[in-house]
């Protein structure tokens, strides 16, 4: 990053399915500066993440529209994992990518900072 940083927030669309209140965004603080390929990994270990019990349950009760499009994406994955069996990949359980629906592709990333503060945000790109 330029200005150097050690810590970044990276936000994700979610206008559709409310995960930011659910999730919160992204966070990355280390005590060396942050890279790009930290941003990444970030990214990929947070949408990795199992889906905890209580957030399922809290879906499922006040957003049964929601819990069907999210059940769908996890079925979806299921079947489309090429180095995984479809049994396999169903015992490990939902995961926050299955929250996104069909909103899996990445189309770009633009920053906000805030020079004074030294702070950058991240804001992704879904489609």
């Amino acid at each position: 990053t330029l200005p150097e940083v050690n810590e970044v927030q990276i936000v994700y669309p979610t206008t559709r399915v409310g995960l930011l209140g659910l999730f919160g965004p992204i966070s990355i603080r280390q005590t060396r500066t942050v890279t790009v390929g930290d941003a990444l990994r970030a990214v990929y270990d947070f949408f990795q993440a199992p889906l905890a019990e209580e957030q399922a349950a809290h879906v499922q009760r006040t957003s049964p529209d929601v819990w069907k499009t999210w059940v769908d994406a996890f079925r979806r994955r299921c079947h489309e994992v090429p180095h995984a069996l479809p049994v396999a990949e169903w015992r490990r359980g939902m995961r926050r990518v299955d929250c996104l629906g069909q909103k899996v592709m990445h189309w770009g990333a633009w920053t906000t900072h805030d020079v004074p503060e030294r702070t950058w945000q991240i804001n992704l790109g879904l489609v």
